[in-house]
């Protein structure tokens, strides 16, 4: 399993911060795009549309390269804690 992390870090620097600092906590592995710069943008792009997501932060969950879950901005279910509660 690996979750794709899709922010802006002008935005969203402390959702970020306190996501990354739980998964390395639990040695989970994850990946994450900045979508401030254009290489990164263009790769968050492909996650979110995996998902039909557009807005940032955006959290996709991945197992053997298929996507199984996505957590939305649109609906405000992109939070620390929902993300945690789903991972426990």
């Amino acid at each position: 399993m690996i979750l794709k992390i899709v922010y802006n870090s002008d935005l969203h620097k402390s959702f970020y911060k306190e996501l990354c600092q739980f998964l390395d906590a639990n040695s989970i592995k994850y990946e994450s795009y900045d979508s401030k710069f254009l290489k990164d943008r263009k790769k968050g792009y492909k996650v979110k549309g995996a998902f039909s997501a557009r807005l940032d932060p955006f959290v996709g969950i991945y197992k053997n390269d298929s996507p199984i879950k996505g957590f939305y901005s649109e609906v405000k279910e992109c939070t620390v804690t929902n993300i945690i509660e789903y991972l426990k």
